[in-house]
């Protein structure tokens, strides 16, 4: 997933959004996206700063924002870190005799990774630190700036890859099933290597099945380090003002409609909506998968978006645009960016008080809450001269001192750092930032279904038109189905031709 840029814009009027897997409220009363657009509102997800529109400048009160892996292009700078980086105790074993550097000698582990200045930096100062600590190692990154995966694929071919990487659930399954990724679970059994240590769900999106289409079950080909999800980000100033409660844990769609209904003011000179960036793949995730819908049956075989809970989801969403008028048209929209930007905002977002809530519990007789993640994985290449210090950097790098400063950018997938005072509590903004830490305990990836890649954007264009009111729930549900059909025969040939 790429990240854009964050805009601290974000109006006073904002109340609720979605986005970067956070909704937030500041000039809209709650907003929703991914990385994707978005009004001003009174809320902000992930704490991104929505923006209105050239003359009719939209404000809403809360925004929701789901986010995924890192961005491959450049991000918010974050504030600097110059804090020493030592390697962790906890997920940092003895490196093997044959891991040493000849006396004299300087063993440099590549590790590649696209333009994006938070990652790059820190890794910069981990790298520093590490090469302190292991005289004769030097771990290096080797920043692409641009097409990445289709450099590292060429250098793959070529037998010329880097020794580890960022991974992309674009390319994950290609790259495993290809053979391209050095399998993790003989390094893992080595060393005897406490998987439990981070969340089992993030683990999870470093697994794959040779054959398959889709991962997240099967060979550990990748360590997670931080995770992104969808979260609510709300405008505390105009909540008050209003008069409306914040929103609880256990609170409902009818609360969330409720409160953004009474956080719109579309009369006013600068109109101001209640929520921003519900909808679109990823963004819309909280509301689907919360009411039992998803995009895919069980066996990953066709798509389910023109029927069942699915429909609900779809048509409420639709509701909020088009019915209640609290979310604002495309028109009306900018930008809005995700998680990984929380640390960001709470410097920018100053203008007024604002803090994070889950996404609400699904309709009755749905499973409950469930909103999207993503997790950011880093890899070794099978191809590696180095295997053993490339695989003491990568225990290094999902360690707890590495994953400390790594926090700024998304969730530690190392449960002890997550819910450590470093990540909860750095600086007591915003205040329910354990929102965040509990997201890989019920969250789930969009992207680990079959073919994902192929069918994910043209998904997000089947619905635009249900959006703008130009269709209903099951045609635009069925035209969404007809792209992850299409999408899976795609991948299905791509996969074959590859053999």
């Amino acid at each position: 997933m790429s990240r854009k840029q964050a805009r601290p814009q974000l109006s006073r009027r904002s109340l609720l959004t979605l986005a970067g897997g956070a909704l937030s409220l500041a000039g809209v009363g709650v907003l929703a996206a991914c990385g994707g657009s978005a009004v001003t509102t009174a809320s902000a997800s992930s704490a991104t700063a929505t923006q209105a529109s050239s003359q009719r400048a939209a404000t809403s009160a809360a925004s929701v924002a789901s986010g995924s892996s890192a961005a491959s292009n450049s991000a918010v700078a974050p504030a600097s870190s110059s804090a020493a980086i030592s390697t962790s105790a906890s997920a940092q074993s003895t490196v093997a005799a044959s891991s040493q550097a000849p006396a004299g000698t300087t063993i440099t582990v590549r590790f590649a990774m696209y333009s994006f200045q938070p990652w790059n930096d820190r890794l910069n100062t981990l790298f520093t630190g590490y090469t302190k600590d292991h005289p004769g190692v030097k771990p290096e990154q080797d920043v692409i700036a641009q097409d990445i995966w289709t450099k590292l694929q060429t250098q793959a071919l070529a037998g010329t890859p880097p020794d580890l990487s960022i991974m992309d659930p674009s390319v994950f399954v290609q790259y495993a099933d290809r053979g391209y990724l050095q399998s993790l679970e003989p390094l893992v059994g080595q060393d005897k290597l406490d998987l439990s240590q981070w969340y089992s769900e993030t683990v999870d999106d470093g697994r794959y099945t040779k054959g398959s289409l889709g991962f997240g079950k099967g060979t550990l080909y990748a360590m997670p380090e931080t995770n992104v999800g969808m979260v609510i980000y709300y405008n505390k100033t105009l909540f008050a003002k209003d008069g409306v409660p914040e929103p609880a844990s256990d609170w409902t769609w009818d609360q969330f409609l409720q409160a953004a209904q009474k956080l719109t003011h579309r009369e006013q000179q600068v109109p101001q909506f209640g929520v921003v960036g519900a909808t679109g793949p990823k963004n819309m995730d909280g509301f689907l998968f919360s009411a039992g819908g998803d995009y895919m049956d069980n066996a990953g075989t066709q798509g389910t978006l023109s029927s069942g809970p699915s429909q609900t989801a779809l048509s409420w969403l639709a509701d909020l645009v088009q019915k209640y008028h609290v979310q604002p048209t495309a028109d009306e929209i900018k930008e809005v960016n995700g998680t990984w930007n929380v640390d960001t905002y709470v410097q920018q977002m100053t203008a007024y008080e604002w803090d994070l809530a889950p996404v609400p519990v699904g309709a009755a007789g749905s499973s409950g809450r469930q909103t999207y993640i993503g997790t950011n994985t880093l890899s070794m290449y099978a191809s590696t001269k180095h295997r053993a210090e490339s695989w003491d950097v990568l225990k290094f790098l999902v360690g707890e001192e590495a994953m400390k400063l790594f926090a700024q950018t998304g969730t530690p997938c190392l449960i002890k750092v997550a819910q450590s005072a470093d990540f909860l509590q750095p600086n007591g903004k915003p205040a329910h930032r354990k929102v965040m830490a509990d997201l890989p305990t019920y969250g789930k990836n969009l992207y680990r279904e079959p073919g994902s890649n192929y069918w994910v954007g043209d998904v997000g264009k089947a619905l635009t038109p249900l959006w703008q009111g130009q269709t209903d729930a099951k045609t635009a549900g069925g035209q969404a189905d007809d792209a992850i059909r299409r999408g899976l025969d795609k991948a299905k040939a791509e996969a074959q031709a590859g053999k």
